[in-house]
């Protein structure tokens, strides 16, 4: 999510940059330009706000994340639309290169226990020792 987030922003700082670039050039810009320049952002960086506080308040996790941000998505403001899917782009990044280790490599990533997939005690006990399936319950 914070990839996803770290591109909106960049384009927002690329914007940043080009004002003042304009405003060292011209310092009498007047502010109707500026305020035309970045009211694109006026509902974007809010939104962004918004959905970072919802994850941080209800420790929101997993495939809830995109559920989240699937709803966000569907504004009928065109850049926060916008804003949410490069942010949803990069959580199915992450979500697709844990299916694929988990499809193609076998490998399920339980360090952060946020993939929808989770190992199986019960396999664990078959494929394994005793001693092994029970290091595996207690980690």
């Amino acid at each position: 999510m914070c990839r996803g987030i770290d591109v909106v922003l960049e384009e927002y700082r690329r914007v940043l940059l080009a004002l003042e670039e304009t405003l060292m050039r011209d310092p009498g810009t007047p502010l109707s330009h500026l305020q035309h320049t970045l009211h694109v952002f006026q509902h974007v960086l809010p939104a962004l706000v918004s959905v970072i506080q919802i994850v941080q308040e209800e420790n929101i996790k997993d495939c809830t994340v995109l559920e989240l941000l699937h709803t966000k998505a569907q504004s009928g403001i065109p850049a926060v639309q916008a804003a949410m899917h490069n942010v949803v782009y990069a959580c199915h990044n992450v979500m697709y290169s844990q299916l694929t280790a988990w499809l193609i490599y076998g490998q399920l990533s339980t360090a952060s226990r946020e993939f929808f997939i989770q190992a199986n005690a019960m396999v664990c006990c078959f494929s394994g020792t005793v001693r092994e399936c029970q290091q595996k319950q207690r980690e």
